[in-house]
């Protein structure tokens, strides 16, 4: 039973993008799809959580073993790979560090002095944006030297055939989404898809129920398939899995 103290919780704002999609006369009948979005947003969690931690330890482990060679002449799978690139961002007053520099320092020192962090407590420190952050943007070592991303690409992706743009797009796409989802923005709801060049929309943002449904598995297609570039093994475990098949039933149109 929904009771106005139960709406007022919520609030009839947060309930008002539920009633023009699901054609919903007043809040207490968008209460049931309210309850359907944290379902399908606990069974998307799984699965986000899932991409997170396999992407945060592949690039660790690329980047461990690169920067490690690179610099000591030997191969270490858990090398501090963040000291030797170039986090600084240069304008006309000189550098300073960019974000990922920040947050790096931080976890790292505490009033100035090294920490000396064994590198896999610094990353587990890292969220979801900075690890899209590192291999969009930051493109050199200290040293001056480039970072081969057209190398390491492959080795951190090693399913893919797509270009670094198109993942690291990709990897934007499920970031934004979980983002959504942890400040409890409702799962379903999607703007236009433009092209990043033009801006012309390539994909319409859904109207009604079926339409949401629709993008909804479009999108939760693409976010395994990320999955699948990064591990094999991971990927078909998650397919396998019970969380899977939960979200699966989550997302189709019986289930609302």
């Amino acid at each position: 039973m929904t009771t106005p103290s139960i709406i007022q919780s919520i609030s009839s704002p947060r309930l008002s993008s539920y009633k023009e999609i699901f054609d919903c006369a007043d809040d207490a009948t968008c209460f049931p799809y309210y309850l359907w979005n944290q379902r399908l947003s606990s069974e998307l969690y799984i699965l986000f959580s899932t991409i997170e931690i396999c992407l945060r330890n592949k690039i660790h482990i690329v980047l461990s073993e690169e920067v490690s060679l690179k610099f000591t002449n030997e191969v270490d799978s858990n090398f501090n790979w963040y000291d030797h690139l170039d986090f600084n961002k240069k304008n006309q007053d000189g550098s300073y560090l960019n974000e990922l520099g920040k947050k790096l320092y931080n976890i790292t020192h505490e009033k100035k002095r090294n920490l000396n962090l064994l590198p896999q407590v610094v990353i587990s420190q890292l969220s979801f944006g900075n690890w899209n952050f590192l291999i969009s943007y930051t493109k050199k070592y200290k040293n001056g030297d480039s970072i081969e991303w057209k190398k390491l690409f492959p080795l951190i992706f090693p399913n893919s055939k797509k270009s670094n743009i198109t993942i690291n797009q990709r990897v934007k796409l499920v970031r934004c989404w979980r983002n959504r989802i942890s400040h409890l923005e409702p799962a379903w709801k999607f703007s236009d898809v433009k092209d990043p060049k033009t801006q012309a929309i390539k994909l319409v943002a859904p109207k009604n129920k079926n339409e949401v449904i629709q993008r909804l598995n479009q999108e939760i297609n693409l976010s395994v398939q990320l999955l699948s570039w990064l591990c094999t093994e991971t990927y078909e475990y998650y397919k396998g899995s019970e969380f899977y098949e939960k979200l699966l039933q989550s997302a189709s149109r019986c289930e609302i």
